[in-house]
C-alpha cells in the first residue's frame, strides 16, 4: 500500500485509508515522499504524525514489510503504534541505554586489561 505524505493534514497533504468494516492487510506499506520541485522532497520534522490508516476491525500485517523513506540526522520513524491505531510518528533516534554504555565500557576496559597481560 503506498502513502505519500505532503504535511500532515490527514487525506488533502498526505495519503490515508478509512474502512468502515474489516481491513485487512498483506503485501507492504510504502511510504514516500512528495517530490514538490525536481529533487526537492518534502522533509517530516520531529514530533509529526500520520494517521495512515482507520478500520473497524484489522486482520494481518504487512508481511512484506514497512519500507521507510531516509529522515534528517537524529530522527526515526516510530511505527510501534500502527497495527494498533494506524499511525507512523517521527521521534527523535533513541540514546544508547546507560546499561549498554556500562557494557562497552567494561568490555573495553577488560580487552585493554588482557593485552597488557600478554606483553
Amino acid at each position: 500500500m503506498p502513502v505519500e505524505l505532503n504535511g500532515t493534514i490527514r487525506g488533502t497533504d498526505y495519503d490515508a485509508i478509512n474502512v468502515d468494516g474489516l481491513l485487512i492487510l498483506s503485501g507492504s506499506l510504502d511510504v514516500i515522499l512528495y517530490e514538490y520541485e525536481p529533487g526537492k522532497f518534502y522533509n517530516p520534522q520531529l514530533g509529526e504524525q500520520f494517521d495512515v490508516m482507520n478500520w473497524g476491525s484489522l486482520s494481518g500485517t504487512f508481511v512484506d514489510g514497512i519500507n521507510l523513506p531516509g529522515l534528517d540526522p537524529g530522527l526515526d520513524w516510530d511505527v510501534s503504534t500502527l497495527y494498533d491505531d494506524g499511525t507512523i510518528r517521527v521521534v527523535p533516534v533513541p540514546e544508547p541505554g546507560t546499561f549498554v554504555l556500562f557494557f562497552v565500557g567494561l568490555l573495553s576496559c577488560g580487552l585493554a586489561g588482557s593485552r597488557r597481560k600478554q606483553h
